[in-house]
Formats: structure tokens, sequence, C-alpha cells
């Protein structure tokens, strides 16, 4: 239903039952109606950055097949990835901190709105 379609269906339905409806009705009314929109809103944004997070791995990914099959064949490059990360401490805690920060903003976010729902 669209907005003035709405608009107009609160106004006859206020203006029907003046006695059975409370004072706050339309205020009411609008904030769930804000409330619903946030919840949509919230989703497409925690879906668009779910899906930038798995482009950005798919990326690294393919930089590393493309960018490192020459140097290692078979199962030598789960030994390759170690070592980089061994070699490299201050890159290996800041992916793992930005990875954990990711994790605790969702959890945050899903706690939120679950907690909202009820």
């Amino acid at each position: 239903m669209r907005t003035p379609e709405r608009s107009s269906a609160i106004a006859r339905a206020l203006a029907a039952e003046q006695d059975g409806l409370p004072k706050d009705f339309a205020t009411q009314v609008a904030r769930l109606a804000e409330a619903a929109a946030e919840a949509r809103s919230s989703k497409r944004n925690e879906v668009a950055l779910g899906l930038a997070f798995v482009a950005m791995i798919g990326v690294c990914v393919v930089g590393w097949l493309t960018l490192g099959a020459s140097e290692s064949v078979g199962s030598q490059w789960l030994a390759s990835i170690l070592r980089l990360a061994a070699s490299q401490p201050l890159l290996t805690i800041g992916i793992a901190g930005v990875a954990l920060i990711q994790v605790l903003i969702y959890r945050r976010r899903a706690a939120s709105q679950s907690f909202d729902a009820h």
C-alpha cells in the first residue's frame, strides 16, 4: 500500500471510529510504520555488508590462487600461508582483529533486532 493510500485509509478509519480508537492512534501507527521501514533498511544493509565481505574474501582468494599458484603446488599452499602469516605478525593480527570486530558488530545487531522484535 502506497503512503497516500495508507494515509487516506488511516484518516477514514479515524473519522469512522471516533469513540473506539485511542487519541494517539495515528502516532502509534506512524511509529509502527517507521519501525518496520527501519527494520527493512537495516536488513538490506546487513545483506549488503555480508555480500561485500564475501566479495572481498573472494577477490583475495582469486588473487592468491592467481599470483601464488606458480610458487605453491599441491598441498604446500597451506604451509605457504602459515609461513606468510608467521613472517607478517602485524598483518595477521590486523586481519584477525577486523574479522573479530565484524563478528562482534553482527552479533550486537542480531541481538538488538531480536530484542526489538519481542
